[in-house]
């Protein structure tokens, strides 16, 4: 994922330079454009920068900017073709782009939790697709740091008794393998043999805290 945001941290930042050159007057005549025209050549270098920069710093807000960036040119040029043109080719860039972005945090999340399945013996299975980019878009975790951390043995696990969810479930906090103490929920599934990973986020203060009064020697984030 941090390759593929990177690669795209350098086309964005292309789309920028070449923005900046329209600017001035280098590749396209700015000064001669309608206010339209002159507005979005500006929109699109601020961000076309700024998706650049978070991009390459692997920072949710990258990818937010990216999809602002996809996002926005695909309606331009299909819904409002009679004012920017039909720019084909930069609506299929952002789709294919958008769709790879999706794609690989899924396919990920599959390869780890099939490495994880063979070393432990055991299934997991992680929640919905919906839930795994919003987990990183929100939060900056992915789910296939979540799933390996269902087995980090720097943990502790209570279940949730706070009302009737239909299920057990369970809140687990524990060490992931970025070091970073992560509070999951899950159920069980099938006999136990599959968990359901409901959600992920950052371990608050006091679970932390607790975390390290049970594991002393654990350095956590």
């Amino acid at each position: 994922m941090g390759l593929y945001l990177r690669i795209l941290s350098i086309f964005y930042f292309i789309g920028f330079a070449l923005h900046f050159a329209d600017l001035l007057d280098w590749r396209l005549k700015f000064s001669e454009m309608d206010l339209v025209w002159k507005s979005w050549i500006v929109y699109l270098t601020v961000v076309d920068f700024a998706a650049a920069f978070f991009l390459w710093r692997l920072t949710p807000i990258g990818v937010w900017l990216l999809l602002l960036v996809a996002g926005s040119q695909l309606v331009a040029y299909t819904v409002f073709q009679d004012v920017f043109g039909p720019q084909w080719f930069l609506v299929a860039f952002h789709a294919v782009t958008v769709f790879i972005l999706f794609l690989i945090p899924s396919l990920r999340t599959q390869v780890d939790l099939a490495k994880a399945d063979k070393q432990t013996g055991q299934h997991r299975a992680v929640g919905t697709f919906f839930k795994m980019m919003s987990a990183y878009l929100f939060r900056g975790i992915s789910f296939s740091e979540a799933a390996w951390t269902m087995w980090s043995t720097v943990a502790y696990v209570n279940e949730d008794t706070r009302k009737d969810y239909g299920e057990r479930r369970f809140n687990l906090v524990a060490l992931s393998k970025k070091g970073r103490a992560l509070h999951i929920t899950f159920s069980k599934r099938v006999n136990g043999e599959i968990i359901r990973i409901i959600s992920v986020r950052r371990a608050n203060k006091k679970e932390r805290k607790k975390l390290q009064e049970k594991f002393p020697e654990a350095i956590i984030q």
